[in-house]
C-alpha cells in the first residue's frame, strides 16, 4: 500500500470529495487542514495514477462490468458507454423523436430519455452511474467519513442532482450527510489556495467534459463575495465530437470503431495543447487544423463567457467602477490555446483590460505540477466550504411588499441566491428556520451572532439592515450567499455590509431560561 493510501487508512475520520466527471473522475481528501490530496484511484502514472477515465463497459451475455481504461479497451459483443453524465438532463424519446439528446454520441446504442439496452437488461443511467461509482470506491481505503462532498454543475436541476448525490451515497456509504458542490467555487478554492486572488473581480472558467461551468468572485481584502454561477452545456466532449467527424470522413468504418476513433481524436486534441503537430491513427493533424475545426464551437463558449462577464460588470460598475477583469481557466478543455486568444480579444464593455491565465504552479499543486488545472474540482471539493457558496440555503426565504407574498425562495436551494425587489416601505424579507422567523431588514444588527440554523450547517452569513439613505432608492438587488447577504441600492450607488445575523433560536431559548429563573425565583412582575 502506498504512502497516499496508508494515510488514508489510517485516519480516524476524513473528509473526501467525489468528483465525477464527464471524462474523467477522482476521488479527494483532506491530508491535513487546508491541504487537499487525491487518492490514486488510476492505473497509470502521473495524471492517470490520480484519475479514472468516466467509462463504463457491459458484457451483454455476462454482464461483467469494466470501469476506466478497462472498458475503453473492451471490444465487441462488448457495449461502451462514455460521457454518462450527459445522459442524465436526457430528454429525447426515440419513438417519437421528440425532445433532447444531450448525449449524440451514444445515440446509437441508446433507447431514449436516459436508458440502454445491454443483452436483456435495460439500464437507466442512475443504474449505470451508480454502477460505475461503485466499482470506483473500491479503489479507496477503507474509511471513517466525518463529511462528504461531490461535485456538480451550477446549471444542473435538484432531480439532477439527485442522479448523483444517491450514486454517490450508493457506492461510499457515508453515514454522514453528502453535501453538493458546485464546480467552479470549488476551483476557485484552489486558485485561492495555490496562487491567491488580487482584489477586485475574477471570472473562473472550469471547461470540463460536458459542462462550462462560470464563478464570479469579487475579492475586497479579506473579504470574498461569490456571485451568479453558471452552466453551458457546450465543453470538451463537444470539441472531441467535432474532431471524431472530421477524421470519420477521412477513416474508413472498417478500420477503427467509433470509439477507438474518438478516443484517438481526444488523445490528439490533448497533444495538441502543447504541441503543433500529432497524429490521428497515423493521420497527420496540426494544432492549425484543430483550431479551424472547432472554432465555430470554440467562438461560442467565449461569447457566453464574455456575455456573462458583461451582466456581472454591469452590475458592478452601477457601485464601483472594475478596471480589470482577470479570467482564470481549469478543467482539460481550458488548455486549448485557442480559447485564451479568442478571450483576450473579447468584448467586455466597461473594463479596461481582460487579463487571462490559470492555476500558477505553486503551493498545493507542487505535487500535480501541469495537471493540476484539471484536478481543481477534485481538490476544492474539501477547502474551506464555509469560506464561499458551496452549500445550500438552510431556511426558507419569503419576500414581502405591503404584507403580500411577492416571492418564496425554498430552503436548500444552491447558492447564490439572487433577486431584485422594489425598495418600498412595505419591503420584508422573512427567513423561517426550525420553525422560527426572522426579520433580515428589521433584526439585522452589526453585535449580534448568526442565526443558529445557518452556523450548523457551515454557512456564515451577514446581513445589510435598511437605513434611512436607502429610502430614496426605488430598487435594490440581493445576493445571498454564504460568504455574505449583500444589499445593493443603485439609485443613490451605496453598498452596506454588517456583522453575521443574530442567533434568534439560541436567543429566544436564552430569554425563555432567563423568564423560568425569574419565575422560579419570585422575581417576575
Amino acid at each position: 500500500m502506498s504512502e497516499v493510501e496508508r494515510k488514508g487508512a489510517d485516519e480516524k475520520g476524513v473528509v473526501i470529495g467525489v468528483d465525477y466527471g464527464t471524462t474523467t473522475t477522482q476521488v479527494s481528501y483532506l491530508a491535513t487542514h487546508s491541504l487537499p490530496d487525491l487518492y490514486p484511484i488510476g492505473r497509470g502514472e502521473g495524471y492517470s495514477k490520480y484519475s479514472v477515465r468516466s467509462v463504463i463497459a457491459i458484457h451483454p451475455e455476462t454482464r461483467e462490468i469494466r470501469v476506466g481504461d478497462d472498458a475503453s479497451l473492451m471490444r465487441a459483443p462488448w457495449v461502451v458507454l462514455p460521457s454518462l453524465k450527459r445522459c442524465v438532463r436526457c430528454s429525447f424519446d426515440k419513438a417519437t423523436g421528440v425532445g433532447e439528446c444531450t448525449n449524440p454520441p451514444n445515440q446509437a446504442l441508446c433507447l431514449g430519455r436516459g436508458q440502454y439496452m445491454v443483452g436483456s437488461k435495460v439500464w437507466t443511467v442512475s443504474d449505470l452511474i451508480d454502477t460505475f461509482l461503485q466499482r470506483i470506491a473500491t479503489r479507496v481505503p477503507d474509511k471513517t467519513l466525518n463529511a462528504l462532498n461531490y461535485s456538480v454543475p451550477p446549471g444542473y436541476t435538484n432531480a439532477d442532482v439527485r442522479i448523483i448525490s444517491g450514486a454517490v451515497r450508493m457506492a461510499f456509504k457515508p453515514k454522514v450527510l453528502a453535501t453538493p458542490h458546485h464546480e467552479p467555487t470549488c476551483a476557485l478554492m484552489v486558485i485561492r489556495n495555490d496562487s491567491g486572488l488580487e482584489d477586485g473581480v475574477h471570472i473562473v472558467v472550469d471547461v470540463g467534459g460536458g459542462t462550462s461551468d462560470l464563478v464570479t468572485v469579487e475579492r475586497r481584502g479579506d473579504d470574498f463575495f461569490i456571485h451568479e454561477p453558471t452552466s453551458m452545456f457546450l465543453a470538451g466532449d463537444d470539441f472531441d465530437s467535432e474532431v471524431f467527424r472530421y477524421f470519420r470522413r477521412r477513416i474508413a468504418t472498417s478500420d477503427v470503431s467509433d470509439y477507438e476513433l474518438r478516443t484517438a481524436c481526444r488523445v490528439a486534441k490533448e497533444q495538441l495543447t502543447t504541441s503543433a503537430e500529432s497524429t490521428v491513427l497515423g493521420e497527420a493533424f496540426t494544432r492549425e487544423e484543430l483550431e479551424d475545426i472547432i472554432w465555430e464551437l470554440a467562438a461560442g463558449l467565449v461569447e457566453f463567457i464574455a456575455e456573462y462577464s458583461r451582466a456581472r460588470i454591469r452590475e458592478f460598475n452601477t457601485i464601483e467602477r472594475v478596471q480589470v477583469l482577470r479570467v482564470h481557466l481549469v478543467g482539460g478543455g481550458s488548455r486549448i490555446p485557442l480559447l485564451t486568444r479568442l478571450l483576450l480579444e473579447a468584448r467586455v464593455d466597461g473594463v479596461a483590460r481582460i487579463e487571462v491565465g490559470s492555476v500558477s504552479g505553486s503551493g498545493i499543486s507542487q505535487v500535480y505540477g501541469p495537471d493540476l488545472g484539471i484536478f481543481c474540482v477534485a481538490l476544492g471539493n474539501l477547502l474551506e466550504p464555509s469560506d464561499v457558496n458551496l452549500s445550500l440555503l438552510p431556511v426558507t426565504l419569503r419576500i414581502f411588499v405591503g404584507g403580500k407574498t411577492v416571492r418564496v425562495i425554498d430552503s436548500h436551494t444552491p447558492f447564490p441566491v439572487h433577486f431584485h425587489v422594489s425598495y418600498e416601505s412595505g419591503l420584508q424579507i422573512i427567513a423561517e428556520a426550525e420553525g422560527e422567523k426572522y426579520d433580515l431588514l428589521r433584526d439585522a444588527r452589526p453585535t449580534l451572532p448568526p442565526l443558529r440554523s445557518f452556523r450548523s450547517s457551515g454557512v456564515t452569513l451577514r446581513a445589510v439592515s435598511a437605513r434611512e439613505q436607502v429610502a430614496d432608492s426605488r430598487w435594490c438587488t440581493f445576493h445571498i450567499t454564504s460568504g455574505g447577504f449583500m444589499f445593493l441600492c443603485t439609485a443613490n450607488r451605496e453598498r452596506w455590509y454588517e456583522a453575521p445575523w443574530k442567533n434568534l433560536v439560541d436567543e429566544r431559548r436564552r430569554q425563555a431560561e432567563l423568564e423560568r429563573r425569574r419565575r422560579e425565583y419570585g422575581l417576575t412582575s
